[in-house]
């Protein structure tokens, strides 16, 4: 149940984390597409596509809300689960 909390954690806060970095890119600030970004490293095979960057987006989101979870137990600063 703890490692399913720390996934919704991570998908949560890279939700946050692109629409903060949408929000600066709207506000006039430098272009903070980092899903656009992602995806042009990724070879596609009809030309650019979003799906491959959104895809590697949230799955490393997912995999730092569990790293944090780790990190976290590890230093005996998180209380939840066994």
């Amino acid at each position: 149940m703890v490692y399913l909390l720390a996934l919704v954690y991570g998908a949560v806060a890279t939700a946050l984390m692109s629409l903060l970095l949408y929000a600066i890119g709207q506000g006039g600030g430098e272009s903070m597409k980092s899903v656009k970004g992602i995806s042009s490293a990724i070879p596609a095979p009809h030309g650019g596509s979003l799906v491959p960057g959104a895809l590697v987006h949230v799955a490393a989101g997912l995999f730092f809300g569990l790293v944090y979870l780790w990190l976290g137990r590890a230093a005996g600063g998180l209380a939840v689960g066994p």
